[in-house]
C-alpha cells in the first residue's frame, strides 16, 4: 500500500495547489471590481457584472474540483466494491467539474470578444461622427469679421 500512501499525499498536494489558485483568481477579480471607476455605460455595467459572475463561478468550480481531487485521492478502490464506487463516482464529478469550468472560460473568452467588437465599432461610429462635424464646419463659410484661423474652423 505505499504506492496508494504516495499518490494519496500528491493527490492532496494537488488539491491544496488547486484550491489556492482558486483563492487567488477569487482574490484577484475581487481586487479587479474594487480598482473600477463608476461606469457610466449600462452596457459595461452589465458587461462587467456578468464578467464578475463568471469568474467568480470559475473560482467557486476550481474549489469544488480541489476538494473532489482532495476526497478521490484519499480513496483506494482496490479495498472494496463500495470504495471502487466512490472512487468511481469522485472522480466522474472531477472531469465533470473541469469540464464545467473549462465551458465557463470559454464563455468568458467569448463574451470579450463581443464586448471588444462592440466597443470597437462604438468607436468607429464616434470617430465617422467627428469627422463628419469637422468637414461641415470646414464647408461652412466663417462669418465677417470672424478671426482668420488658417483654413480650421
Amino acid at each position: 500500500m505505499r504506492g496508494f500512501e504516495s499518490s494519496a499525499a500528491a493527490g492532496s498536494a494537488l488539491g491544496v495547489l488547486v484550491l489556492g489558485a482558486a483563492g487567488l483568481l477569487a482574490w484577484l477579480q475581487f481586487r479587479d471590481r474594487g480598482r473600477r471607476d463608476r461606469l457610466d455605460q449600462a452596457d459595461e455595467s452589465l458587461y462587467f457584472h456578468k464578467q464578475d459572475t463568471r469568474r467568480y463561478m470559475g473560482a467557486v468550480l476550481m474549489a469544488f474540483a480541489a476538494i473532489a481531487i482532495c476526497l478521490g485521492s484519499m480513496i483506494d478502490p482496490r479495498i472494496g466494491e463500495s470504495a471502487r464506487r466512490w472512487f468511481v463516482s469522485i472522480w466522474f464529478v472531477v472531469c465533470m467539474l473541469i469540464l464545467a469550468l473549462v465551458a465557463v472560460a470559454f464563455r468568458d473568452w467569448f463574451a470579450i470578444v463581443a464586448y471588444a467588437r462592440r466597443r470597437r465599432a462604438a468607436i468607429v461610429r464616434e470617430r465617422e461622427r467627428v469627422i463628419a462635424e469637422f468637414h461641415a464646419r470646414k464647408r461652412t463659410p466663417p462669418e465677417e469679421g470672424a478671426a482668420s484661423t488658417n483654413g480650421f474652423y
